[in-house]
């Protein structure tokens, strides 16, 4: 505001010219040249300065870092999910100290694959419905896993919602034992906009609390600062934040006869991690996200406030080594950080979901789930142990 309206481009877009500036009836000629000749010097410095320069890059930088992960999440919509023979090829736990959360969650009485099981459902939903499908199957055995479209058809007539907010998200059931919901990672331009209407404030303030000598004293005030500077357009985040739309979902479930009520789970991938971890502390279910944004220091923004105990008890969040997005805003209590073998000139590799599942995989153990070829053949992974079957990785993975 201050630049606006104390800008002298702006004075001078509404005079046209430098013929009034300094003009002063007892003043000579020659000061009214000095004072043009100053205005022509902060115009310059205004407009040219190294510090418009530098916001100018880092806007900039944003928008390619976006354009990025949008080309990224595209490709790997069109590469698809190639899966070996379950049970054909083996990735034993590593013999060295393993990641402590890969057995730290329960579906389907798995403890020990459960995190890459959540993985694989946050990955497969990039696909189109007749390859999740087909990949459930392989992946958990014929008829294991369903997608329920109904109970999502059925919770959409309820609503009244824009096309450009319907949200990209699946229900998949395990019988009347589990259900998990999944939410897919942003993939048009309007949910990059509604997102980062919930993520810009936070992710700004972190860029400047990394400049400022001992920034790091100011966290304890930053979920009141980001709270400040949402309180203004509340009532419009409120109304167009995809978070409501699968907040309602999780109610609606909950109230429809069939389901278990108390297995009840969201995932997501990427921005749809942080969705799943804003709909997990407003509905009190788990939440299990992977490389997506924290809500910590957000929690005052939304509505309701998030509670910081729930936050710290029900929402985990897997962070890749050299993810940008898992670095937004502050963690909870439960959280894993991962290696990447990535090259480190690779932007965005790091933030994949495939490169997040070979990873979990490699490290956790495949235990009877089939292994993702691009592991292999991509990633740079060693081969599996192969158990049975009649050919060999490189045969089934179409490498020979």
């Amino acid at each position: 505001m201050v630049r606006y309206w104390f800008d002298p481009v702006v004075m001078l877009h509404y005079r046209g010219d430098l013929e009034h500036a300094g003009r002063n009836s007892s003043r000579t000629e020659a000061d009214h040249w000095k004072d043009r000749s100053r205005i022509c010097m902060i115009l310059l410095k205004l407009s040219r300065a190294s510090s418009t320069k530098f916001y100018a890059r880092v806007f900039l930088t944003f928008v390619v870092a976006v354009f990025t992960f949008s080309l990224q999440g595209a490709s790997t919509e069109s590469d698809g999910l190639q899966l070996t023979p379950q049970g054909d090829f083996l990735y034993s736990p590593q013999p060295n100290l393993r990641y402590p959360t890969c057995s730290g969650f329960d579906l389907l009485n798995h403890t020990e694959t459960t995190l890459i099981d959540y993985m694989f459902l946050s990955t497969n939903i990039y696909k189109s419905m007749e390859d999740q499908i087909q990949s459930l199957d392989q992946w958990f055995g014929p008829g294991v896993a369903k997608v329920d479209g109904s109970i999502i058809q059925d919770f959409k007539e309820t609503l009244e919602v824009a096309p450009e907010l319907d949200v990209n998200y699946e229900v998949v059931s395990f019988g009347n034992k589990e259900t998990v919901i999944i939410i897919r990672g942003t993939s048009t331009p309007w949910e990059y906009l509604v997102d980062a209407e919930i993520w810009m404030p936070i992710f700004l303030l972190q860029t400047v609390q990394r400049f400022l000598p001992l920034g790091k004293l100011f966290d304890p005030i930053l979920s009141n600062v980001i709270k400040g500077m949402g309180f203004i357009k509340a009532e419009i985040l409120t109304e167009t934040s995809l978070y409501v739309q699968t907040m309602g979902l999780v109610n609606y479930i909950k109230q429809t006869p069939g389901f278990n009520q108390s297995s009840i789970s969201i995932t997501g991938h990427s921005l749809g991690g942080g969705i799943a971890l804003i709909t997990g502390a407003q509905t009190k279910i788990p939440a299990i996200s992977f490389a997506g944004p924290n809500i910590l220091f957000s929690r005052k923004s939304f509505k309701p406030v998030l509670d910081l105990d729930t936050i710290n008890s029900l929402l985990f969040n897997v962070l890749p080594e050299r993810d940008i997005v898992s670095k937004i805003d502050k963690p909870g209590i439960l959280t894993q950080q991962i290696a990447c073998t990535t090259d480190a000139k690779d932007f965005g590799g790091c933030h994949m979901p495939k490169n997040i599942l070979c990873e979990l995989m490699y490290s956790c153990g495949s235990f009877n789930r089939p292994i993702l070829c691009d592991c292999v053949t991509k990633l740079g992974y060693p081969e599996p142990q192969q158990v049975s079957g009649n050919k060999s990785i490189a045969e089934v993975c179409g490498t020979t």
